[in-house]
């Protein structure tokens, strides 16, 4: 090859690579690549909602006093037993004089249900000290058959259900209780929880004497 063809040679591989190179900064120095495609957002779940309880509703009909089956009353009140009987007795062994609360609660329960059949049944438990200071509470259990006649039910069941007060009670709040009473129907329970003060007395007491009085007349059979 003689020198005049090396020159153009030369000269011409010179402007291709100048001209790759220029291309090659181009696409440094200037181009970007897109960004890559982002994944669209997750629709986030709404936090659920807790569902809110029902609020039981209590009769405001009054019961007939035909409908119901069985009237029940489970009391610790000190004043529904003997007095100067171990039940008769405050819970708590050195209560203050003027502490009438705690003189209204006895270390005994009893529960008394008398059903329209003519069947009653009673059960007393008594809670007792342990044998040292921390050991836990002795509770002993008794329980008792007995029958009534239709009569003696129908009066009961007059001076207890048939009360309006116990009738048409509501869900009202108290503080404390040492008596409840039941009556069964046909259609549910209603029940009436109460205090009774030992040395004030209450509005009650009439309803709990009801079931005392015939506590008192019918022969118990124990179990």
């Amino acid at each position: 090859m003689n020198q005049k063809n090396i020159i153009p040679l030369i000269l011409s591989t010179l402007a291709g690579a100048l001209a790759a190179l220029a291309v090659c900064a181009f696409f440094f120095f200037y181009h970007k690549p897109a960004p890559p495609a982002e994944k669209p957002f997750a629709a986030e779940a709404p936090t659920p909602v807790p569902a809110q309880p029902k609020t039981t509703e209590f009769p405001t009909r009054k019961i007939m006093l035909s409908d119901v089956d069985s009237v029940s009353i489970s009391t610790v009140y000190t004043g529904f037993y003997e007095t100067g009987s171990e039940c008769g007795k405050s819970r708590n062994p050195a209560p203050k004089a003027d502490d009438s609360i705690s003189l209204s609660y006895s270390p005994c329960r009893t529960v008394l249900t008398f059903n329209r059949g003519g069947g009653a049944s009673k059960t007393t438990s008594v809670k007792r000290p342990g044998n040292s200071v921390n050991a836990p509470e002795k509770e002993e259990k008794s329980e008792w058959h007995s029958k009534i006649s239709a009569e003696q039910f129908e009066t009961l069941l007059k001076g207890v259900a048939g009360n309006a007060d116990f009738i048409e009670w509501r869900n009202v709040l108290i503080t404390h209780s040492n008596c409840t009473i039941y009556a069964y129907h046909k259609d549910g329970m209603i029940q009436l929880p109460m205090y009774l003060d030992i040395k004030r007395g209450s509005a009650f007491a009439p309803l709990v004497d009801s079931f005392k009085e015939l506590d008192g007349k019918i022969v118990w059979k124990k179990v």
